[in-house]
C-alpha cells in the first residue's frame, strides 16, 4: 500500500512538472521583446550581425523549452523602411534542411496564420548551404512598427525534427518602437589635450560633420561655438564624422567617443532616445621661440644711438643674431626665487636646442599655457657666445615682436622669460645682449691724418687743437 502511494506521488509530481513546463515560456527570448534597430543584407553572408547584441531568440525543438536547443533566431528591425530581417542559424552539430523551403518560415499570428516570409520567397537566403543541408537562413519582410504578442519562427532540422521559438499557443511578443531621438555636441579646441572641456575652451566653428546610418547621411556645420546637432533620427546605430579637410591645417584630433581618434565615433540609439556626448577635441600643437641678437651694430668701434635700446635693428641695419646659444624651456611660469638652481642647470627641462646661424631658436609641440625660456649659465661663461655680455632693457618700443623679453638672474648668471601660449603659435620671445666696447689707443698724427683724408677742414682744426694744447702748456710752465 505504501509502495502505491509513493507512486501516486510520483505521478502527480510528473504532471506537474509538465503542466508547468507547458505553461512556462516557450523559450529563452528577448527582454524587452525588441529586435535591434538596423537593416541587413539578405544575401546568405551573416557577417554584417551582430550574435550577441542582435540575438533575440533561443529555438528548441517543437517550441517546447523542456526540448532541446536546436536552433537560434536573430532579429533586426529599419524603421525607415518598415522592415524586419530575421536570422536563423542551426546550433552544432545540427543542419537545416534546405529542400523544404516551406518548412523554414516566420508567422505573426496577430496577423495571419500564413507565413510573412518563407523558403521559397525573393527575399529568402540560405546560409552556406550545401545541397540539402544548410547551416541556417535570412529573410526580410515589411511590417509596420508596433506591438505583437505572437511571434514564431521556424526551422526544419535533420533529420526531420522541428525547430521553433514556440507554437501558436505558446509563440512570443515582438515589439519595434519607432520612437524618433538625436544626438549631437561639440567640436572644440581642446588646449591642453585632456579630452575634457574645461572652461574657457573654445568651440570650433565651420567644421563639416557627418551622419550615417539607418538610412540616413547628412552634413551640417559647427556654429560659433563649435556645436551640431541631428534630430528625428529612429533607433538604431550611426556614425558620426568630423571632416578633418575643412578644420584648421595642423590640427590633431585629442578626443572622440570611442577613444579611436579617427575623427569618427559610432552610437546606439534607442527608441526616443538622445545623446549629446558624441563630442570631438582639437588641438594645434604649439610653438614659440625667436631670436638672441646682439644688440649693438657690429663695429666696435662705433656707438650708434640705436646700441643698447632693446630694440633689433637687423639688416638692413648692423645689429646680427648671435649663434650657439643654448636654451631651455620649462614648464610653468619663471619662478626665479624658486628655481632659480634648476634653471641653470637645465634639471626639469622640458626641452633643449641651440639658436642656429641667424640666431634663432624654437620649441614645438607645446599645449597652451605658461613656459620659462632660460638662456643658462654655460652661454655666459668665458668662451660662451655670450662671455661678457649684459641684457638689454626689456619691453622697449611698441612692437613686441622686435623687443628684448630677457630679465637677468645675477647668480648664478642666467637669462630668462615668461611665455604664455594660447591656441596660436607666438615667435615674439627675443633676448638682446650687448657688450662692452674697448676703444682702441690711436695717436693724434693717425687721427689728424685719416681726418685729414675724409675731410680737409679736419687737418685745421686738429692743428688749432695742437697750438692750444702747446699753449696751455707753456701758460702752465711760465706760471709754475
Amino acid at each position: 500500500m505504501k509502495a502505491v502511494r509513493l507512486t501516486q506521488v510520483f505521478i502527480a509530481a510528473a504532471m506537474i512538472v509538465a503542466l508547468i513546463s507547458l505553461m512556462a515560456p516557450a523559450t529563452l527570448a528577448a527582454n524587452p521583446p525588441e529586435p535591434t534597430y538596423g537593416s541587413a543584407v539578405v544575401d546568405g553572408d551573416y557577417s554584417e550581425w551582430d550574435l550577441t547584441n542582435d540575438f533575440f531568440a533561443e529555438m528548441r525543438e517543437a517550441g517546447r523549452a523542456d526540448k532541446a536547443l536546436l536552433s537560434k533566431a536573430y532579429l533586426r528591425y529599419d524603421c525607415a523602411s518598415q522592415t524586419l530581417y530575421v536570422l536563423v542559424l542551426a546550433e552544432t552539430p545540427q543542419t537545416v534542411e534546405a529542400n523544404k523551403p516551406s518548412d523554414n518560415w516566420v508567422k505573426i499570428y496577430d496577423l495571419t496564420n500564413s507565413p510573412q516570409v518563407d523558403g521559397n520567397s525573393t527575399s529568402f537566403a540560405w546560409i552556406n548551404r550545401n545541397g540539402d543541408y544548410a547551416d541556417g537562413w535570412e529573410a526580410s519582410f515589411s511590417l509596420s512598427a508596433g506591438s505583437y504578442t505572437m511571434l514564431e519562427i521556424h526551422a526544419q532540422i535533420i533529420p526531420n525534427r522541428t525547430s521553433s521559438t514556440g507554437k501558436k499557443d505558446r509563440a512570443i511578443p515582438l515589439t519595434m518602437s519607432c520612437v524618433v531621438g538625436a544626438l549631437g555636441d561639440r567640436v572644440w579646441y581642446d588646449a591642453n589635450r585632456d579630452g575634457v572641456q574645461d572652461p574657457g575652451e573654445v568651440g570650433i566653428n565651420g567644421i563639416t560633420v557627418t551622419i550615417t546610418g539607418n538610412g540616413v547621411n547628412t552634413s551640417m556645420a559647427t556654429s560659433e561655438d563649435g556645436g551640431y546637432y541631428f534630430d528625428n533620427l529612429y533607433p538604431g546605430t550611426y556614425t558620426v564624422c568630423v571632416d578633418p579637410m575643412t578644420l584648421p591645417a595642423g590640427y590633431e584630433q585629442t578626443y572622440d567617443l570611442d577613444g579611436i581618434l579617427d575623427h569618427c565615433a559610432t552610437v546606439t540609439l534607442g527608441p526616443g532616445e538622445t545623446r549629446l556626448d558624441v563630442d570631438f577635441g582639437y588641438v594645434w600643437p604649439l610653438s614659440l621661440g625667436d631670436l638672441v641678437w646682439w644688440d649693438q651694430d657690429n663695429s666696435p668701434q662705433t656707438v650708434r644711438p640705436t646700441d643698447r635700446d632693446g630694440i633689433q635693428n637687423l639688416a638692413p641695419g648692423l645689429e646680427v643674431g648671435v649663434a650657439n646659444v643654448p636654451v631651455y624651456l620649462f614648464a610653468g611660469a619663471c619662478d626665479v626665487g624658486s628655481n632659480a638652481g634648476n634653471y641653470s642647470m637645465g634639471n626639469g627641462a622640458l626641452a633643449t636646442t641651440t639658436t642656429d646661424a641667424d640666431g634663432l631658436y624654437r620649441f614645438d609641440n607645446l599645449l597652451a599655457g605658461s613656459y620659462c625660456i632660460v638662456i643658462p649659465p654655460l652661454a655666459f661663461q668665458t668662451g660662451g657666445p655670450l662671455a661678457g655680455a649684459s641684457a638689454s632693457p626689456v619691453g622697449q618700443g611698441s612692437d613686441p615682436a622686435a623687443d628684448s623679453n630677457g630679465e637677468t638672474n645675477v647668480s648664478p648668471e642666467f637669462a630668462y622669460a615668461t611665455a604664455t601660449l594660447t591656441n596660436a603659435d607666438d615667435f615674439t620671445y627675443d633676448f638682446g645682449f650687448y657688450t662692452s666696447y674697448a676703444p682702441t689707443a690711436v695717436t693724434l698724427s693717425e687721427l689728424t691724418a685719416s681726418g685729414a683724408a675724409a675731410q680737409p677742414w679736419a687737418a685745421l682744426a686738429w692743428g688749432a687743437l695742437g697750438m692750444a694744447f702747446a699753449g696751455g702748456v707753456a701758460w702752465s710752465r711760465r706760471r709754475g
